[in-house]
């Protein structure tokens, strides 16, 4: 799962509750797992009111209204919709929708939960546990006098019987102002407690929703009058929130397009669930002042030709052919109008700007002819891709309240040369800035967390600003871990000095930095992150904290943490080290024999990845366990010797599970016998023709054939039960043009034949269609429209079932 979040203002009022109960599941067919209709209603179990009506002191009355959207979730199903019935707003209604019907009771992994409001694309489902559901509490809100947005209003319910009960996961404040030229309110944390955001939901020993917060999350929130209209005086205004325990007390910030104010509130406060918090006269003291660019309901751009620029408005779901727009906007808010005059373009929306989505401006005009843009202080999100490709982008103004910037959001703006990142900012993800003409860059010190490369490709970054700026300008430091280390502006081959004090280098800082020559490290050094120097190639030498004597390795703890074997071609591994990290090896391209000697008890996956020269490896009787991927694309590999080893050295073995096959000079393959399963990616890439699966193999794993290119067809055994992601991803070189499924087989990953472009038929014998995780294809999006052939009596079921009613083309196999 995602990472993800927990946590209301004064005197409280009474609590409410909502209750809904699931009817009997219809039994399923003989055949087992099915899709049924199911009806959910939603009524009022006591007197406080119930379902999703409101009946707190002085707070609107809130009731189911006509066409009603829930979400419904289920372990190894997945989610759906689920839509009232009713013609005029009630508090009693029902839901009808489809869910997967199992015999009996609901085992306690298998429980139903359900959530409201409906929204597909801000809400997923823990399927590792059933646990959790992610969803998320909007922390920009549009409410007219007397209401609240009800996209705020987030309900959840969770249960192992056939009875479901919803209860709110927030709770609210609500305000009336004095003054008449607000706009919008933001009430802010004064101590950094999140209020809003992408959050986990879980139940309480109750029975009640607990909202976990547990990474960036919003600690503001705004709510903006419908556009044209002020927050009318002497009117009750309702904003939803995430229960807090506010230490520091919270912040009111007033606003309209050209006036502020605001007013501090510096005790401790507390915001409750299902409750409503009262401020009356909240603006009563508060001065207005002038103030430029406090825009929250439109974007302003610029472009190279002077011209309207749309962006991408709406999102896009699958309906099992196509992609169509949900007609939701992307933005937060539905755009009304979009002009350009005196050189500025201006895109007005009814609503404020919540976030800058994934694509929106990633459009083939927007690469060509943004030049500019002015992003609302509403804005607390830039997404993935946002700007990815605006080649032509020059000026950016990011928003004060900006929390996280998303992977490659301005990936490719090769004319952005400077970029100001505001105070409050906390995470910057991978490449968020690859390939920018940045010169410099000032880093705040509120960010908390930075991906990978998020400035590589950089030619003109020559130095960081800022607090978490090294004292040479080279690296950033976050408590005290290196995180990040520039990758520009060095004269190669690099020789890095880690400065005196680190206590630690973050994961992935050093990854495929392939310049790198040598590193020395401080002893104050105490911790090395996960692959910190993996896929290192050109890495000769380590001095300083936990270097060995001959500089080669870098051992922390017993385990080998990084490798700078430039040169080498054979390496004994002292038996005093008891385990190799993950990546810890990989691309150590020289290395042609390696010795592990006794006492060295585990390897990690994809220590030695990539290890092109690798010919022979010798594994001692210490070895206790082998992670995946270990020798994936080493293709030079002939012999295992010692432990674990098979077929003449050719086969690594671990409790009957195939981790690794020495390759070299083997294009027709013969698993050995004993064999029942056989690990993710050990034949990826291969140059394989061939290969004979043993009678008994159970499970194949997640790409184990991808980009096998060669291979010119396979026979699964009867055994077979499982079969992993994208196994079979790729295998096209014109001659894999069949594929089977024995009857056995119970589950499947997704994509498993994906992009086979030359297959001319696909049979599929199991009677009940194996299960898929999440809402995915089994087989693949393009497998060159062949008929998939299933057992007659259960074609209905492989078109209705989850995942399996996108593919298309099912025919009955005939006898």
């Amino acid at each position: 799962m995602r990472k993800l979040r927990y946590l209301w203002l004064a005197s409280a009022v009474v609590a409410m509750a909502a209750s809904c109960t699931l009817n009997r599941l219809e039994e399923p067919s003989a055949s087992g797992r099915e899709g049924v209709q199911v009806t959910l209603t939603a009524y009022a179990p006591d007197s406080n009111g119930g379902s999703k009506a409101m009946l707190v002191d002085g707070a609107p009355e809130v009731y189911w209204a006509p066409n009603e959207e829930i979400m419904v979730f289920q372990r190894d199903w997945g989610w759906g919709s689920f839509r009232s019935t009713n013609t005029e707003p009630a508090a009693v209604v029902n839901f009808q929708g489809w869910i997967t019907a199992t015999a009996g009771a609901v085992s306690p992994e298998d429980q139903i939960w359900a959530l409201y409001p409906y929204s597909w694309k801000n809400s997923s489902f823990d399927e590792t546990g059933g646990r959790y559901i992610e969803s998320v509490l909007p922390s920009a809100q549009t409410a007219a006098a007397g209401t609240f947005d009800p996209k705020a209003l987030l309900m959840a319910a969770r249960s192992a019987t056939t009875d479901l009960a919803f209860y709110h996961v927030g709770g609210g404040l609500k305000f009336k102002l004095t003054q008449d030229w607000i706009q919008q309110v933001e009430f802010r944390s004064n101590d950094g407690t999140p209020l809003a955001g992408r959050i986990l939901i879980e139940m309480d020993g109750q029975g009640h929703p607990v909202a976990c917060t547990e990474g960036v999350t919003s600690d503001a929130i705004v709510l903006t009058a419908p556009y044209g209209e002020t927050l009318q005086p002497d009117t009750w205004y309702y904003l939803c929130c995430l229960p807090a325990m506010l230490e520091q007390g919270y912040t009111l910030i007033f606003r309209s397009e050209h006036q502020t104010g605001m007013t501090i509130h510096a005790g401790p406060a507390e915001v409750k669930r299902a409750t409503w918090g009262v401020l009356d006269a909240a603006d009563a003291d508060v001065v207005p002042a002038a103030a430029e660019n406090l825009i929250f309901n439109e974007i302003r751009y610029t472009t190279a030709d002077g011209g309207i620029l749309m962006p991408e408005t709406y999102y896009y779901s699958w309906d099992g052919i196509n992609s169509v727009p949900d007609y939701e906007s992307m933005f937060g808010g539905n755009i009304i109008s979009n002009t350009y005059e005196g050189g500025e373009g201006r895109i007005l929306f009814d609503g404020p700007v919540m976030r800058i989505p994934n694509g929106g401006f990633n459009t083939d005009e927007g690469k060509k002819r943004l030049t500019g843009i002015r992003i609302p202080v509403t804005v607390t999100d830039i997404e993935e891709n946002a700007f990815n490709g605006c080649s032509a982008l020059e000026a950016v103004s990011l928003p004060s309240n900006l929390k996280t910037i998303g992977v490659s959001a301005f990936e490719g703006c090769s004319a952005l040369s400077s970029i100001n990142l505001p105070y409050g900012l906390v995470t910057i993800e991978s490449y968020a800035f690859y390939g920018t003409a940045l010169g410099s860059v000032e880093v705040p010190g509120s960010v908390r967390a930075i991906g990978d490369e998020i400035f590589g490709g950089c030619g003109n970054l020559t130095a960081f600003l800022g607090p978490l700026a090294t004292a040479d300008g080279r690296g950033l430091v976050i408590d005290g871990t290196l995180v990040y280390v520039l990758r520009s502006g060095w004269d190669y081959p690099v020789d890095y000095e880690v400065e005196a004090g680190i206590t630690g280098l973050g994961a992935h800082v050093f990854r495929s930095y392939w310049e790198l020559n040598s590193v020395t490290l401080p002893e104050s050094l105490e911790t090395v992150g996960a692959e910190a120097f993996a896929y290192c190639s050109n890495l000769e030498a380590f001095n300083g904290k936990f270097a060995s004597e001959d500089h080669h390795l870098l051992v922390c703890d017993g385990q080998i943490v990084g490798a700078a074997l430039l040169g080498v071609t054979e390496l004994t591994v002292p038996g005093t080290v008891r385990s190799i990290a993950p990546y810890a090896f990989t691309s150590k391209i020289s290395l042609t024999t390696l010795v592990l000697s006794e006492g060295v008890e585990k390897i990690g996956e994809s220590a030695f990845e990539s290890c092109a020269s690798l010919q022979v490896v010798e594994l001692p009787q210490s070895l206790t366990g082998i992670g995946d991927r270990v020798f994936l694309s080493c293709p030079n590999l002939r012999e295992f010797r010692g432990k674990y080893a098979e077929g003449e050295g050719r086969f690594l073995v671990v409790d009957g599970t195939l981790k690794a096959v020495a390759l070299h000079d083997m294009s027709v393959v013969n698993v050995p016998e004993g064999v029942t399963s056989i690990s993710p990616s050990v034949f990826q890439y291969a140059e394989v023709t061939a290969v004979s699966l043993p009678a008994g193999l159970t499970a194949i794993g997640a790409r184990a054939f991808m980009y096998c290119r060669h291979l010119t067809g396979i026979t699964l055994p009867e055994s077979l039960q499982a079969i992993g992601d994208e196994a079979f991803y790729n295998c096209n070189d014109d001659a894999f043009t069949t594929f089977t499924i024995p009857s056995g087989v119970t589950e499947v990953g997704r994509y498993i034949i994906a992009c086979c472009d030359k297959l001319t038929s696909v049979t599929v014998l199991p009677t009940v269609p194996p299960s898929v995780p999440g809402n995915n294809w089994p087989l693949g999006w393009d497998i060159n429209n062949a008929p998939i052939y299933v057992p007659t009596a259960s074609l209905d079921a492989y078109k209705n079932a989850n995942g399996w009613r996108y593919q298309t083309n099912y025919q009955a196999i005939t006898e």
